[in-house]
């Protein structure tokens, strides 16, 4: 007997579901993080929630807790400790929306131990599919493309396909007899809709999927959910500021041996590189944390301080000041520690720099702009106006 639940929704005009993988369960704030998280989509009109790895991995029963003291349902097919669905009410009554969710048991076989197994996502969607009874089906799919695919083949009549975590399926779902694929927002990024259109007569009441840019300063914020993140904020920034100055860590960083040696043992024999890095936005990458007042969040410091994840704990970097010798996007950054190198050069190369290196930092979240080939181009480009003032100089 599956567990029925059916709602009247506040919003007769919308359906708002959240894609799950909220929480960043490697963060230094996961502590106080999920709660400000739940409270923040429940002020969104949030109506449903379907749990990715993060979720569950966070645990059922702490994400139990949080939402529970809101008005979201959290919904799962096949992970059994999350209501298998729910049924809400648009329309002024005339439809009834059966939402539920998803999630490839590969995803968590290596990274969470479940006390029951999950079961197998075609045979979950089609159980509920075929017991309850709905005008229409959308469920949210946390997979692979390929597997994706695989159960949207094997599960005919869900009228409606949130992709959680592949996004790229919205481009591969080209059978005109598939539901539409709307992708997922990609960390708050984009905000995917797609409209219903009970009057068309194509085949599909799903029109195109629309995936907007949220882009900052366009969009008008809520005040409550505004000063929400303020107060969170706050509470994160004293939470790391109690740790600098906790006697614990008062180790000094890179005490000890390193294989680090920072940018003023590379100007040694790279002056003219190390001059043109000095005026670069690399260089004074520890300004921006200052200026945000996130100079003491570890979450930031990873990639504004070379060296941090190789040489000491995340604690002691809350200590750091943006003139200490390591600050900054230094080269050793990119290239890697060059303490062997500097003892043998000729012998010895540094890392050389491509793409993954540079996308260890330059995330689709950190830096959605970030464009490999024409940033490469910029640089390659600054440095043949230097070589030919070289050379023009070299005439005179």
């Amino acid at each position: 007997m599956i567990d029925r639940l059916k709602t009247e929704s506040g919003n007769e005009s919308t359906l708002l579901i959240n894609a799950g993988n909220n929480f960043d369960i490697t963060s230094h704030d996961i502590h106080i993080a999920p709660s400000y998280i739940a409270r923040a989509l429940e002020l969104k009109g949030t109506e449903v929630i379907a749990p990715g790895v993060q979720e569950i991995t966070y645990g059922s029963e702490k994400f139990h807790k949080l939402i529970d003291q809101t008005s979201v349902r959290v919904v799962s097919a096949n992970v059994p400790s999350f209501m298998p669905y729910v049924i809400l009410s648009k329309n002024r009554g005339k439809t009834n929306v059966l939402v539920t969710s998803v999630v490839d048991p590969e995803l968590l076989s290596s990274t969470v131990r479940m006390e029951n197994k999950i079961t197998d996502p075609v045979l979950a969607l089609r159980r509920i599919q075929q017991q309850v009874s709905h005008d229409l089906f959308v469920v949210v799919i946390h997979a692979g493309s390929e597997k994706l695919l695989s159960v949207i083949e094997n599960c005919p009549g869900i009228d409606l396909v949130i992709d959680a975590i592949s996004r790229d399926v919205e481009q591969k779902n080209e059978h005109k007899c598939s539901p539409p694929v709307v992708s997922n927002n990609e960390n708050g990024m984009f905000v995917a809709y797609v409209d219903y259109d009970s009057e068309n007569s194509a085949g599909s009441y799903f029109l195109k999927p629309v995936k907007l840019r949220a882009v900052v300063g366009k969009i008008v914020e809520d005040p409550v959910i505004s000063n929400l993140v303020k107060e969170y904020e706050q509470k994160r920034q004293a939470g790391f500021q109690d740790l600098s100055e906790e006697s614990m860590f008062s180790a000094s960083l890179f005490e000890g041996p390193s294989q680090y040696l920072g940018s003023r043992s590379c100007n040694l024999c790279h002056a003219e590189i190390n001059e043109r890095w000095a005026n670069s936005r690399h260089a004074n990458a520890m300004d921006s944390l200052v200026r945000k007042s996130k100079h003491k969040d570890p979450d930031c410091l990873s990639c504004h301080v070379t060296g941090m994840a190789d040489n000491a704990s995340a604690s002691e970097f809350l200590r750091l000041n943006k003139n200490h010798p390591m600050a900054g996007v230094q080269c050793e950054a990119c290239h890697g520690p060059g303490a062997d190198h500097s003892q043998n050069p000729s012998d010895i190369a540094m890392l050389s720099v491509n793409e993954k290196t540079c996308i260890r930092c330059h995330t689709s979240y950190t830096d959605p702009d970030f464009n490999y080939s024409h940033e490469i181009s910029i640089v390659h480009n600054d440095c043949f106006k230097d070589q030919l003032i070289q050379k023009f100089k070299s005439f005179f």
